[in-house]
């Protein structure tokens, strides 16, 4: 329609290996609006599909699974939770692996910014070889 649409900061976005600029700051709200998903952070640069760490809201947790409440329930929950949020967006855009991360990013431990954005290099440094293993 000829109107101009700031979605993201450039440094922040995602261009996959197909060359699709991806804006994860988008997708990280839309997961966080799941009660399940508290933190959400997404990395796929260069990479042929987008991944995920997760701090999963606790008390919704222990909530929705009640007394059957156990870290592969966790997991299974999450997954759910990541496709009914991702329905209906481009392929390009969904989540294929995820690992949840057992504390909030925090800035104490420098992966929050004094406005409490995360510092995605940061986080990587510290999760990202739960992510890091081949299909």
């Amino acid at each position: 329609d000829g109107y101009l649409t700031i979605v993201d900061r450039k440094k922040n976005l995602i261009v996959n290996a197909a060359g699709e600029n991806i804006s994860p700051q988008n997708i990280e709200t839309r997961l966080m609006g799941h009660p399940l998903i508290d933190q959400a952070v997404i990395f796929g640069d260069q990479s042929s599909y987008l991944v995920a760490l997760i701090y999963a809201n606790p008390k919704y947790a222990r909530q929705l699974l009640g007394p059957t409440y156990s870290q592969e329930k966790l997991e299974q929950a999450m997954h759910a939770a990541i496709q009914e949020t991702m329905a209906g967006q481009p392929s390009y855009e969904q989540i294929r692996r995820f690992a949840l991360i057992e504390q909030p990013f925090s800035a104490e431990a420098s992966e929050l910014t004094p406005t409490l954005k995360i510092k995605r290099h940061i986080a990587w440094a510290h999760y990202g070889h739960l992510l890091e293993h081949s299909d």
